[in-house]
């Protein structure tokens, strides 16, 4: 912390003694390390809270994965994003799964309606056929 050699030492004490006096020395020098114990005290207290919050299972698990990960050990991180990866698939399988059976029903009632309309008249048939094309008037005057 503060560097402090014998010489730097008597010199701080000696210029309390003139400041203070040697009178009221010791009621200042009380209170002095009565706040110096209660800064280190809550500077232990900080330092085990933080200590506690880092050992919390939820933040050592993310702060294993970010090492393995740093680590280039990737199988933790692999684990979980393979059960996303994983489940997301599934969702696709049984929707693609869905559409396909949608698809093939309008396509089994589409070939219904069509074997159940009724067949064009045969007469019809031989009348367009032998009909043909329309002629011009000029084609029917040559």
């Amino acid at each position: 912390m503060f560097d402090l050699g014998w010489q730097e030492f008597m010199m701080v004490a000696f210029v309390l003694v003139i400041v203070v006096g040697p009178k009221d020395l010791p009621k200042v020098l009380r209170s002095f390390t009565k706040i110096t114990g209660q800064a280190r005290q809550m500077a232990r207290d900080f330092t085990r809270s933080l200590s506690d919050l880092a050992e919390d299972d939820d933040l050592k698990d993310i702060k294993k994965m970010v090492k393995d990960a740093k680590s280039g050990e990737l199988d933790d991180v692999a684990n979980l994003l393979e059960s996303d990866v994983k489940n997301e698939m599934m969702d696709s399988a049984t929707r693609m799964q869905r559409e396909t059976e949608a698809a093939f029903q309008q396509a089994e009632s589409d070939s219904q309606l069509i074997e159940d309309s009724p067949p064009e008249p045969a007469a019809k048939k031989s009348a367009k056929k032998s009909a043909g094309p329309r002629k011009s008037k000029a084609e029917k005057t040559a």
